[in-house]
């Protein structure tokens, strides 16, 4: 699934209650990955390092590679140049669902995606989830804002 909006409206809490949402449906916390890229330390991370993430979650987790899904949920993933094709290559190779978020400013990205970024079916096509701004943000108050209380970092 794709988030994509201006900023301020609402991506990363969106992206925050879908995790929680998986929570509460029984998803295991290990099964969670959120990397939020406007981590200051993770400011200049070259698409290549992307690959590291994911082989490093694995390698603490083994058993989820091959025999369980993972979910990633990739925050403001704009500010990694070519995630694109690393999104892609992720989706075919391993069994992940991806979320991500960003700003307007790639949207167009988002769509140009072979497939679709949730199944990985081939038809392509615009992003699944769009905040377009304050009116909607409105309605998604009265959902917790917060992250889920077991939420460890």
């Amino acid at each position: 699934m794709a988030v994509v909006g201006m900023r301020r409206s609402g991506k990363t809490t969106f992206l925050w209650q879908c995790l929680a949402d998986r929570l509460a449906a029984g998803v295991p916390r290990e099964a969670l990955v959120y990397v939020n890229f406007e981590d200051e330390r993770l400011v200049g991370m070259p698409v290549l390092d992307l690959q590291r993430v994911v082989e490093e979650y694995f390698s603490l987790h083994p058993e989820r590679r091959t025999y369980q899904p993972v979910t990633f949920f990739l925050d403001e993933i704009q500010h990694v140049s070519g995630w694109e094709t690393f999104v892609r290559r992720l989706l075919d190779t391993e069994r992940v669902e991806v979320f991500l978020s960003g700003s307007l400013r790639w949207q167009a990205a988002i769509a140009l995606l072979p497939g679709d970024p949730v199944s990985g079916s081939a038809e392509g096509g615009p992003p699944e989830g769009v905040i377009p701004g304050k009116r909607d943000s409105r309605r998604r108050k009265s959902r917790s804002s917060a992250k889920p209380r077991d939420w460890q970092r």
